[in-house]
């Protein structure tokens, strides 16, 4: 059986893959306090690694920060919660393509 996943490895923090089997659960959800950042790093241009909020506790970012759209794509994944920016959605589709 071959398990179709979505990887990614970003320059700033650690790489991570979701499988599709494993989603729970995916929603956009609007601006939310990213709260305190456990693991990662951050530039002028992205926000990226493991962070900690009250509302999702652990969860992995992603976010471009000079993006006016403040939607972000929520993904619960067995244990483990991912948010990305709107915009990181449109790159990673993007890379994909240019991979194939």
């Amino acid at each position: 059986m071959i398990m179709k996943r979505y990887q990614w490895r970003h320059h700033l923090c650690s790489e991570e893959s979701i499988y599709y089997s494993d989603i729970n659960e995916i929603k956009y959800i609007d601006q939310f306090a990213f709260g305190k950042k456990v693991k990662g790093q951050s530039n002028k241009n992205y926000t990226a690694g493991w962070y900690n909020n009250t509302e999702y506790g652990d969860y992995y970012l992603i976010s471009c920060n000079d993006v006016e759209d403040s939607r972000y794509l929520f993904i619960k994944s067995n244990d483990k919660v991912f948010i990305f920016n709107v915009k990181m959605t449109e790159v990673f589709s993007k890379i994909n393509t240019l991979s194939k």
